[in-house]
């Protein structure tokens, strides 16, 4: 008997085994199918794995670019910060000497008209001399030679009075 429990215990140790081996190929069976029903997403996986060095290259070199334009762009920057403290102490240099001294100013321009005015007449004097010479003397001709005639006319009529008479 113990040889028929030997066999029985081995049958059902024997089945035991082959459910566990129908098992573990029915899951392979699935896992491989499930492989395989994952082909198309790996190729596309891969397809896109493929692609990506070239996707990264590109936006690598416009990442490049952009880097650049900035530090075009900081530089610029930077140099116009640089200079325009100068730039803004000449303006307020100039600005001040601008406002600085109205009366000042005014003087300047009192003295630049007057020494217009003195080289203008100094050019024109003499112009000025001969017109006004001719002038006083074509008015003051007829008014001498209406008083030469009334002091003729004064003269004969005092002295005929003083020549009739007998002495």
């Amino acid at each position: 008997m113990a040889f028929l429990a030997g066999c029985t215990i081995a049958f059902f140790l024997q089945r035991l085994q082959s459910d566990e081996r129908a098992e573990q190929v029915s899951k392979l069976n699935e896992s491989e199918m499930l492989g395989f029903s994952k082909i198309p997403e790996v190729e596309k996986s891969r397809s896109l794995a493929e692609q990506q060095p070239a996707r990264l290259a590109a936006d690598n070199s416009d990442l490049k670019a952009a880097l650049a334009a900035e530090r075009q762009k900081n530089e610029d920057l930077l140099r116009l910060l640089t200079t325009s403290p100068s730039e803004l102490e000449n303006a307020t240099k100039q600005l001040t000497e601008r406002t600085q001294d109205p009366e000042q100013i005014q003087k300047k321009l009192t003295t630049e008209f007057e020494n217009i005015a003195n080289s203008l007449l100094k050019v024109h004097y003499a112009e000025f001399t001969t017109i006004n010479q001719k002038n006083i003397g074509d008015i003051l001709t007829p008014l001498k030679n209406k008083i030469m005639t009334i002091e003729k006319k004064l003269k004969e009529s005092y002295e005929k009075p003083y020549e009739t008479r007998p002495a």
